[in-house]
């Protein structure tokens, strides 16, 4: 799951031209299950803009707004989407970037993407994965020391905790005490007694370019 929050609304309103003619759009995935882009909080985005006098034609929540068939049947659902020249979008930043390609328009985003994380239990779990394309949590007992240590320790921990505080200065568990705690659960402990490469960065490089058919 992609993890967004939302933008303060009334900087972006002030940002935005009298002139368009707005569509908002909601994501029915990550941004309805963290409700920050689910039918409540585009229908809210709406009103705020009709009552901010900005021409508002519409709104409509996208089942996925990172995978898009095509823009005509999105059309044929909402035809009043013709009428916009501009679009507000409560998704990520990938979603932004989808809708702004298919439909060939100008694409504001309403959130700000943190992390890939996920939810369980009614909690949200942040910055659980950094997409390195060269993923070793296994040997770090299901937590990902790369995504939620602000160092991107690989071997630690740093000897900059203080009861297990990280020393950034924020109330962030050290991630390497968690993950001594679930070494020590296993009694395997190897993590520390081993050492582990950087990441190779290079396999993050997408040699067949930005676009690929699936």
């Amino acid at each position: 799951m992609i993890i967004s929050r939302q933008k303060d609304l009334q900087v972006l309103f002030e940002g935005l031209s009298p002139d368009d003619s707005f569509f908002v759009i909601g994501c029915g995935k990550c941004a309805k299950k963290l409700r920050v882009g689910g039918q409540k909080e585009v229908e809210e985005v709406f009103w705020r803009l009709v009552d901010r006098g900005f021409r508002a034609v519409g709104w409509y929540v996208i089942s996925t707004a990172c995978s898009i068939n095509s823009w005509e049947e999105i059309a044929s659902e909402k035809p009043e989407i013709d009428d916009a020249t501009a679009f507000l979008v409560m998704a990520c930043g990938n979603g932004v970037s989808v809708i702004n390609r298919v439909s060939g328009m100008k694409a504001y985003p309403l959130l700000d993407t943190t992390s890939i994380g996920g939810v369980c239990d009614d909690y949200m779990l942040h910055e659980q994965c950094a997409a390195c394309a060269d993923c070793n949590i296994h040997l770090y007992h299901g937590i990902c020391p790369y995504a939620q240590c602000p160092k991107g320790l690989q071997n630690g921990p740093c000897g900059g905790s203080i009861d297990g505080v990280c020393e950034i200065g924020s109330e962030r568990s050290c991630v390497w005490a968690q993950i001594y705690e679930e070494a020590e659960k296993s009694e395997n402990l190897e993590v520390f007694t081993e050492f582990h490469p950087p990441k190779d960065h290079s396999k993050k490089v997408r040699r067949e370019g930005l676009i690929e058919k699936i």
